[in-house]
């Protein structure tokens, strides 16, 4: 069955190693505060560090602000992230929404930013990768090209992930 959580659609039973599970295998966490340092020019990690879902507790919001599975198996992640700023926004920047694995890359979406020194925009990615149970994790990045007054706002920035099903 389905339930609604913050906006996240969850299975509230799902079918893990043949058997059922009355525990949605996934997360969902969101900033409790707009981020503000952003550094021009390189990935800087996003500190989602709100959980609006984790029944099994494997994100880290407090020191790694990242997912770590315990149940091996595929999943779908999403990242989406709203950026607004101040001042000094270049129209036609580059903000890169990004999905790291084990520390490297494996999702982006490149945006071009069609502001000038205030404004805000969305961008959002989304990959599907298969997660060994154990050490793997996922953490969500951002790239701005100009970004010396950009923030991530907390209004509309999530990071989420959900199983999908066994290997």
């Amino acid at each position: 069955s389905l339930q609604t959580d913050g906006g996240l659609s969850v299975a509230k039973d799902a079918f893990i190693g043949g058997k059922v599970q009355h525990d949605f295998v996934g997360f969902a966490v969101k900033l409790s505060a707009d981020q503000t340092a952003i550094t021009a020019g390189t990935f800087t990690k996003v500190t989602y560090n709100t959980e609006t879902h984790d029944p099994q507790s494997d994100y880290d919001g407090v020191t790694n602000h990242r997912y770590t599975p315990q149940v091996a198996g595929v999943y779908r992640f999403r990242h989406q992230m709203e950026i607004a700023g101040t001042t000094g926004l270049v129209d036609q920047g580059t903000a890169i929404p990004s999905i790291y694995l084990n520390g490297a890359v494996i999702g982006i979406s490149r945006r071009q930013m069609i502001m000038s020194g205030t404004g805000q925009q969305s961008f959002a990615t989304e990959v599907i990768v298969s997660m060994n149970g154990s050490t793997d994790y996922v953490e969500a990045f951002m790239f701005g090209s100009a970004a010396s007054t950009v923030i991530v706002r907390e209004s509309a920035s999530s990071f989420n992930g959900e199983y999908l099903g066994a290997v």
